[in-house]
C-alpha cells in the first residue's frame, strides 16, 4: 500500500504593518504554526515620510537608525529579527 506524501513547499507568512520587534517576538509562533518563511515589506527609507509602507523608495540604503527609524524600526532590528527569523529554519523575504 503507497502512501501520498506532501512535496509541496512550506507556506510563507506576509507581515505587513508590524514593527521589526513585534515580528522578532513572533518567531515562535511563525515557528510552531509551521510557516517556512516570511515576506517582509520593503525595509528602507521611503519617500512618503516614515509613515509609508515602503514601496515609494526613497534611499534603499537607509534602513533607519535609533533616532530616525523607518516604520518598521531600526537596520539593527532587522538584522536581529533576520537572525532569529534563520535560528528557527524560516526563510526572509
Amino acid at each position: 500500500m503507497s502512501q501520498a506524501q506532501d512535496a509541496s513547499a512550506p507556506a510563507y507568512i506576509q507581515f505587513f504593518e508590524a514593527r521589526w520587534d513585534t515580528i522578532e517576538d513572533r518567531q515562535v509562533d511563525v515557528f510552531n504554526t509551521g510557516y517556512g518563511g516570511m515576506w517582509l515589506p520593503p525595509p528602507s527609507r521611503a519617500d512618503s515620510s516614515n509613515f509609508s509602507a515602503g514601496y515609494d523608495v526613497f534611499d534603499r540604503f537607509d534602513l533607519g537608525s535609533p533616532r530616525n527609524e523607518t516604520l518598521y524600526g531600526t537596520e539593527a532590528g532587522l538584522k536581529i529579527l533576520i537572525q532569529q527569523a534563520h535560528k528557527a529554519s524560516v526563510n526572509v523575504v
